[in-house]
């Protein structure tokens, strides 16, 4: 069963959040480097919701959707608008048959698979391939179970024997206390993903860099992470600082940022809503419904982009 089966990818208020950040800081660095003249890859689904936003904020206007060849037809019927190219196939093999150096690419890829899809092999085709200038976001699922639990032969895998499997000298020597655990994982398989991208970048032999810009961490049920960044050459290294995205405080791969926002009924947003903004986190308490500090602090952050979803007839 396709994913899209079981998930509307388009009501997910973590994942939608997320989305909004991720463009917000992207119409920021727009002031500085032509975003609009791009080309946008991704993982349309059936709901196209990155690629209506690339095309509605950043006038993109060039995309290529990559779907499996047993769901591309009824991806295509979806498709929101005549710019957007469907191909059908898995990533791995449909990325080279894209001429990612005839001009640079936005693209992002969200999978469903862990740290043992394609993800590792993509990152290096696109680092490899991919003009000056390209922009590049992975997102996987950063559940521990993910790691597969046996080798090739049948026998029983450790987990960290698996994670060395997959990352090889990426893994740490020594792994950080609580590498396993439900807040370690994702930031460690965030380090790993962007030490990644940097070393392909650099292996590529361009003399590119690698300006890591997104670690985020969000759940909307399975425990995701979205890593990506920037192939910059001197003068796209200059625009970037310019255009003071790096000033954002999503904006950032040294640490993790969660989007971990409570879910609220719409009364309950506007209640809250009424509390802000704030320079400290506001007392809830007396709205007359209980939420942890954790969430106050998460909604406090992040409210502006909180979104409600409603039904209406067609």
């Amino acid at each position: 069963m396709a994913s899209f089966e079981s998930v509307n990818y388009s009501i997910r208020p973590n994942k939608n959040i997320e989305r909004k950040l991720v463009f917000d800081a992207l119409r920021v660095l727009h002031g500085s480097i032509p975003l609009n003249s791009y080309r946008y890859v991704g993982l349309g689904s059936l709901w196209f919701v990155d690629f209506i936003l690339a095309h509605r904020y950043l006038l993109i206007s060039d995309m290529a959707c990559i779907e499996f060849e047993t769901e591309a037809e009824r991806v295509e019927f979806n498709r929101p608008y005549d710019c957007i190219k469907v191909l059908s196939g898995n990533t791995t093999d449909v990325l080279p048959t894209i001429d990612l150096a005839a001009k640079p690419s936005l693209i992002w890829l969200d999978y469903d698979t862990g740290p043992d899809g394609p993800i590792l092999q993509d990152i290096e085709l696109i680092a490899d391939a991919a003009k000056v200038g390209t922009i590049f976001l992975f997102t996987i699922n950063a559940h521990k179970g993910t790691l597969p639990k046996m080798d090739a032969d049948g026998r029983t895998l450790e987990r960290e024997t698996a994670l060395r499997l997959i990352f090889s000298h990426l893994v740490p020597a020594v792994l950080p206390h609580g590498s396993f655990t439900a807040d370690g994982y994702p930031k460690l398989l965030a380090q790993m993903l962007l030490a990644h991208m940097d070393n392909c970048v650099h292996r590529s032999g361009r003399g590119n860099k690698f300006l890591p810009m997104f670690n985020f961490y969000y759940r909307d049920g399975a425990p995701m992470i979205t890593v990506g960044g920037l192939i910059a050459d001197g003068l796209h290294e200059h625009a970037y600082y310019k255009s003071e995205v790096d000033k954002l405080n999503w904006v950032a791969a040294e640490k993790q940022i969660p989007i971990l926002v409570p879910p609220l009924t719409v009364k309950e947003k506007y209640a809250f809503d009424r509390l802000l903004p704030c320079g400290l986190l506001p007392n809830v308490s007396k709205l007359g419904f209980p939420l942890s500090e954790e969430q106050i602090a998460a909604y406090h952050n992040y409210y502006r982009y909180y979104p409600v979803f409603g039904e209406f007839q067609v």
